[in-house]
């Protein structure tokens, strides 16, 4: 799905393969001898009472403010998502949601990972990292909107 996404929507971004599968980013990023301050996570959060889901995309080096979230979002109680939620709402497992390719999930862009020349992101599979510029998240990621999302 990201491959094409990518190729349809002339994304300036890239598929970076593992030769062994990895159980999340921080791994995938480990084996291939990427920095942590250069992976991004890209993290499905629902409200509990609404079930309203909303996406994070924060530095892997850092801390996500669930606060922040829920005041940026102007959602109460969120909790991360289960697995089956994971994939029912954005069709990837929840250890590896690329930042680009989930629509209909309202997405916040730490606005420190924006000031990231190029990030190492989820890429849909336990495989593959997602080479990207944050810039092109916030414009090809649906409804990304920047906030401070970090504690």
């Amino acid at each position: 799905m990201i491959e094409e996404f990518i190729l349809v929507n002339k994304v300036d971004a890239k598929l970076i393969n593992n030769e062994k599968e990895q159980s999340s980013v921080i791994n995938l990023g480990k084996s291939m001898n990427i920095s942590r301050k250069l992976l991004v996570n890209t993290f499905l959060f629902v409200e509990e009472k609404t079930f309203e889901p909303v996406i994070a995309i924060f530095e892997a080096d850092a801390v996500l403010s669930i606060d922040k979230l829920q005041k940026a979002s102007g959602l109460d109680k969120l909790r991360e998502a289960s697995q089956v939620e994971s994939l029912e709402i954005t069709g990837y497992a929840a250890e590896f949601i690329p930042p680009v390719s989930v629509y209909g999930v309202k997405t916040f862009l730490s606005e420190s990972a924006l000031k990231i020349k190029k990030v190492y992101a989820g890429a849909g599979d336990k495989f593959h990292l997602l080479e990207i510029n944050p810039g092109q998240i916030k414009e090809f990621g649906f409804e990304v909107q920047t906030a401070d999302l970090i504690e």
